[in-house]
């Protein structure tokens, strides 16, 4: 009698099993990530592969120190100095793909017990990522120069302002399943570069012409790209 009991019992056992994984209490399928680099110029994917991931060029190893001080050696009277900007030296540009981050848009599915959804990050602000001088630059004229090195170093370009308006739509799409909820975070990349701004001194009695540097380095934006990250599925909070 107790063979036969304990058989009966492992039956239970068995039968309880199969009916607690049919009512879905079997372990969580954890979220997956997948992101993708965006053009809103081209309205087209970047290939990640393209992107620089060394440092620029260093310009500004061959510069000559100078000591300006508007005076004579011997000390008769000051000189008048012109001082005139003249290019921007780059030591490195390093690309940060979530630089700025733009917000988050969700797409909740889990109503719809077949069906998948279709999904694509939108604005749900209006906002714009401008150049962040970190050292060294104030006029606009030193930003501008900024932002033509940068767009001629980085394979994402570079822009002195990066806009977007809310309700708008940026990025390839994907598709939500049955039963799910997904999210879609946005960032624009960024560039931060440093190096030295040369000015040009020109000794206005004389014609003499020396070159003063100073360190200087900001955060520009991405000419056009977007970096969109899918999560599905999503757990709100995270």
């Amino acid at each position: 009698m107790e063979r036969k009991t304990t058989k009966k019992f492992g039956a239970i056992l068995l039968a309880s099993s199969i009916i607690l994984s049919g009512f879905g209490l079997a372990s969580p399928v954890s979220a997956a990530t997948t992101e993708h680099l965006w053009d809103e110029n081209t309205n087209s994917v970047i290939d990640p592969s393209t992107l620089n991931s060394q440092p620029a060029i260093d310009e500004t190893a061959n510069r000559q120190d100078i000591n300006i001080d508007g005076s004579d050696k011997g000390g008769v009277s000051s000189r008048a100095i012109i001082r005139t900007l003249a290019r921007y030296d780059q030591s490195s540009a390093i690309v940060d793909l979530e630089k700025k981050y733009v917000g988050i848009f969700i797409v909740d599915n889990r109503s719809n017990l077949y069906g998948s959804a279709t999904m694509t990050y939108e604005a749900d602000t209006t906002d714009t990522f401008g150049v962040e001088a970190t050292t060294g630059i104030s006029a606009s004229a030193e930003k501008d120069l900024v932002v033509a090195k940068v767009n001629g170093t980085v394979s994402v370009g570079a822009a002195a302002s990066r806009g977007w308006n809310k309700g708008t739509k940026y990025g390839a799409s994907t598709t939500v399943p049955a039963k799910t909820l997904g999210a879609a975070k946005a960032f624009i990349p960024g560039t931060s570069t440093k190096g030295q701004m040369v000015y040009k001194l020109t000794t206005d009695s004389t014609g003499e012409v020396r070159y003063e540097y100073v360190p200087a380095g900001a955060v520009v934006p991405s000419k056009s790209a977007w970096n969109i990250k899918f999560i599905i599925p999503y757990t709100p909070g995270t």
